[in-house]
């Protein structure tokens, strides 16, 4: 065998969450918060219906805790010059 033996360095990307590892909880939604969560799902809803399986995903694989943090969704006009 030839090189060095080198030691086992610690991994420094976070660890996805597993069936095993509870969820946390996140904070209660503002009523602002609300309604602008409740305002982008529409909109994806409407608009963009196959980006509600990627953000599913999202949330499965522990990335984000949901609708929430969607922070912004725009509409781009068509007939733009």
């Amino acid at each position: 065998m030839k090189g060095k033996i080198v030691p086992e360095v610690a991994s420094t990307t976070p660890d996805v969450r597993t069936d095993t590892t509870p969820a946390r909880r996140p904070a209660p939604l503002s009523e602002a918060e609300r309604l602008r969560v409740a305002e982008n799902r529409r909109l994806v809803l409407t608009h963009m219906p196959e980006l509600v399986a990627q953000i599913s995903n999202l949330v499965k694989a522990g990335l984000i805790d949901g609708w929430r943090n969607v922070k912004s969704v725009q509409l781009l006009k068509k007939d733009l010059p």
